[in-house]
């Protein structure tokens, strides 16, 4: 196998390695984005005035342990329309249902 040839199947190995790590976040992201809504769907969060404070919405910036997908799925939430925000940091529900699981 010439060296030009093994160039090219190095990049194409690094390209897929690639494509199958970001398709791999964003299913933990997505699975994530279903344990969030169930969380404010146990704590009965559906309008501002029953709008709970997440523990995990808040950056951490010494923390040891896994990478947690909870921050980056409430952001995505929150931009989809499924999850509102109140001015103190507190967070609901806006579309009760509306979100289907992903398993």
């Amino acid at each position: 196998m010439t060296e030009f040839v093994q160039i090219v199947l190095g990049i194409i190995f690094l390209a897929i390695v690639y494509i199958l790590t970001r398709y791999g976040i964003a299913h933990r992201i997505r699975r994530t984005a279903t344990l969030v809504i169930r969380d404010l769907e146990r704590q009965e969060a559906f309008d501002p005035g029953s709008a709970v404070d997440l523990p995990y919405a808040k950056p951490q910036y010494f923390r040891f342990g896994l990478r947690d997908y909870r921050p980056k799925a409430l952001q995505s939430l929150i931009q989809a329309g499924v999850i509102g925000k109140t001015e103190p940091d507190k967070y609901y529900l806006l579309q009760r249902g509306a979100f289907r699981p992903v398993e």
